[in-house]
């Protein structure tokens, strides 16, 4: 798949305060990306160096602020492997307990009629016509 996508996290109430140290996403037991406060140098977070996403981190992931409300953890080329539960963990100076969000991705499969799709969404769009599509995987997973 060559999709790109976001998982939008709430952004904690405390993350201007001076006790704001960074936020980092989790897939499971394995930490992949973090982000530092926003007005810090990498605006993309920064992979973190021990995971055992390293490499897929590096290609395909990045971590950023989306507005004032949001932090957005994007997925490149989203793949079936990528479905799952992400948890934002929010880290403060000082502060044992951190703040935690979570996100479960669902991926379904390579949608077969994306284009043809599309044009038929804008037609009935156009002619204020509600509709919904699900997809199916090529191979019919």
């Amino acid at each position: 798949m060559s999709d790109t996508f976001d998982l939008l996290y709430n952004r904690s109430v405390r993350d201007r305060n001076l006790s704001f140290s960074a936020y980092r996403i989790w897939k499971g037991n394995i930490a992949i990306i973090a982000l530092g406060k926003a007005d810090q140098e990498n605006k993309n977070g920064s992979c973190v160096i021990d995971s055992a996403l390293l490499e897929e981190c590096k290609e395909r992931f990045s971590l950023r602020y989306y507005n004032k409300t949001y932090v957005a953890f994007r997925i490149k080329n989203v793949t079936l492997h990528d479905a799952g539960r992400y948890l934002l963990e929010a880290f403060f100076y000082g502060m044992t307990d951190p703040e935690y969000d979570e996100i479960n991705l669902s991926v379904q499969g390579n949608p077969f009629c994306k284009s043809l799709c599309q044009i038929i969404s804008f037609h009935l769009a156009w002619a204020g016509i509600k509709w919904q599509v699900h997809y199916r995987s090529r191979t019919g997973q």
